[in-house]
């Protein structure tokens, strides 16, 4: 309660004289996740890429990029979008930035590449969340249209 986390009980390590006593934060919330994808009629290959991990502060993630088109091309778009976005946040980058680089780099990239990107990261220590969608309008019942 002093320090406002959940710790395990202390381990106590010896060096010499000395005893340090150490304490490791247990996670507020549990994640478990399941993921399925499947790809549009006649196509042998989904568009979709849906993607969990985490990053080394005990946040976990979870994405579903969306490459525009179909096939071939937007599975492709979709699983770089994802493999950017994990690597960056892995090495500690934080989402937000992580996303305005992914955009940075579609948008520099030769030919139309469009992805959009619904993304969850979950702070399982201090029991906090936040889902950021990029790329497209808010969805939901009261979306509109985006000049």
């Amino acid at each position: 309660r002093a320090v406002g986390r959940c710790l395990c009980p202390p381990e106590f390590v010896c060096c010499g004289e000395k005893v340090t006593a150490v304490f490791t934060t247990v996670p507020a919330l549990r994640t478990e996740s399941v993921k399925l994808v499947t790809a549009r009629d006649g196509e042998t290959l989904s568009g979709d890429t849906v993607s969990m991990f985490e990053n080394g502060e005990s946040c976990f993630y979870s994405l579903v990029a969306d490459g525009m088109g179909s096939g071939r091309e937007a599975n492709m778009v979709s699983r770089l979008a994802s493999l950017y976005l994990e690597k960056i946040i892995g090495v500690g980058g934080d989402m937000n930035s992580a996303l305005l680089l992914l955009g940075d780099t579609l948008s520099r990239s030769p030919g139309e590449t469009f992805t959009t990107v619904d993304m969850l990261e979950a702070d399982r220590v201090l029991a906090r969340a936040k889902i950021v969608k990029a790329g497209a309008p808010p969805s939901g019942n009261r979306s509109r249209a985006y000049p």
